[in-house]
């Protein structure tokens, strides 16, 4: 019954709720909409707008664009469950790198660009003994997205655009299991997979005086299928082929949700641009997560666990201010929602509710070369679950032997800093 609980949860976290980075969306593309609070559909014309709003891109100089952004995460997990309450673990210091390249080339009303960008990443490391081991020791995820785009401006106040995304992406996964080794130490197992899947981007930028500008973008539901993930078991030698089949392999089906964006932007002062912008995240599209393995054991079978996401406003408000013909300086803040109840939080990116502060500057060398760099804080309030929540949700079934989270408390702080480089030519 135990083993049936440990892979599991494995499976769980593996599949969907590091694609989904905890709830939370890597939206790290373009060091200058970071800076002004994640404003991007309504003021974008640079050649980011391949991600923010391609409605845009046709009013974007001909450019190239290359930019990253360094992730500083701390997770930190307390006991509240037992009596003393005392207990208290966090994620060692991994850094993920989220980039973006993107280049933009037209003529007249017509332009074209392709980027490649990463808007979900996650790593996380636990300590080796920590209370939670046997849901999760540590994660790596890569996903990597391609979009060629393109935009045609209608009018001299109405741009349209569209694009088809390839997501692309690997998982690297382990956690302990409570089975001596051989040796005497505790078993382990290592997952590993891919993902693929297609998706659009389509946008419609509208400018209805010099002064205001609104835009609208979608980012469709991708569905990114993993075939043949792979696992690697350390047991005792006498339960491999029988609790833990060996060369078994899994599939799955993960939904990454579709995004609203409505901006607007309004320049308020010749010095002052002021930025606002809604985001819709279809989180309901996250119900339930489905795994089929190739081989079956009394202990590894089929799962269906139930996840129900609700679906989340982003609300954003930034600025910018013109400090002199080469430098401006910006400001924003924006609030993150978490799309998770109680009994649903896990440990590798745990959801919580979150205000976010970011700044920087965008410094333009001559003509043809500019700099932006930002910082975005990330403060998420501390979230707790209980035994009986987990329950409620199903994430803790003792009939069928499961277990997908934990109960306790939960804080999750990160530091991004993020420097951006753009050259027209």
């Amino acid at each position: 019954m135990q083993k049936k609980c440990f892979i599991f949860s494995l499976l769980m976290i593996l599949c969907v709720q590091n694609l989904y980075a905890g709830g939370y969306q890597v939206m790290l593309q373009g060091n200058r909409q970071t800076a002004i609070g994640l404003n991007g559909a309504a003021i974008t014309r640079d050649a980011s707008s391949i991600f923010w709003n391609p409605g845009s891109m046709t009013w974007s100089k001909n450019s190239l664009q290359l930019g990253v952004s360094p992730i500083f995460a701390n997770i930190l997990y307390a006991d509240t469950e037992t009596s003393n309450g005392n207990y208290t673990a966090r994620t060692n210091n991994l850094i993920n790198y989220p980039f973006h390249v993107y280049a933009v080339y037209g003529k007249n009303k017509w332009k074209a660009g392709l980027g490649i960008y990463t808007p979900f990443g996650s790593r996380a490391e636990w300590e080796d003994t920590w209370k939670g081991r046997f849901i999760l020791k540590s994660i790596d995820l890569k996903a990597i997205y391609f979009q060629p785009t393109f935009s045609y401006r209608l009018t001299d106040k109405i741009g349209i655009g569209a694009g088809l995304v390839y997501a692309m992406g690997s998982v690297k996964l382990s956690k302990a299991i409570p089975i001596q080794t051989n040796d005497g130490t505790e078993s382990e197992v290592n997952l590993n997979g891919t993902t693929s899947g297609l998706g659009y981007n389509i946008g419609i930028q509208f400018q209805p005086t010099e002064k205001l500008s609104i835009g609208v973008n979608y980012r469709s539901l991708i569905n990114a299928e993993v075939e043949g993930g792979n696992a690697e078991f350390n047991v005792p030698f006498y339960l491999l082929g029988t609790s833990f089949p060996t060369d078994n392999t899994f599939s799955a089906s993960l939904p990454l949700p579709a995004n609203l964006l409505v901006g607007l932007g309004w320049q308020i002062h010749p010095r002052w641009l002021v930025a606002a912008e809604a985001n819709f995240v279809q989180w309901s599209a996250y119900k339930s997560l489905k795994i089929d393995f190739e081989k079956n054991s009394d202990q590894l079978q089929d799962l269906d666990s139930p996840r129900n996401y609700k679906n989340s406003v982003l609300m954003k408000l930034g600025a910018e201010y013109t400090a002199t013909d080469k430098l401006d300086l910006r400001m924003g803040i924006y609030y993150d929602p978490s799309p998770a109840d109680k009994g649903y939080i896990t440990p590798e990116t745990p959801n919580s509710n979150r205000i976010n502060l970011t700044g920087g500057f965008g410094y333009d060398f001559n003509e043809k070369a500019t700099l932006d760099m930002s910082l975005l804080v990330v403060l998420g309030a501390k979230t707790s679950q209980s035994t009986q929540d987990l329950l409620n949700a199903g994430t803790l079934n003792p009939a069928k032997g499961s277990q997908e989270a934990l109960a306790g408390s939960y804080k999750f702080n990160a530091i991004i800093p993020g420097v951006s480089f753009h050259y027209n030519f």
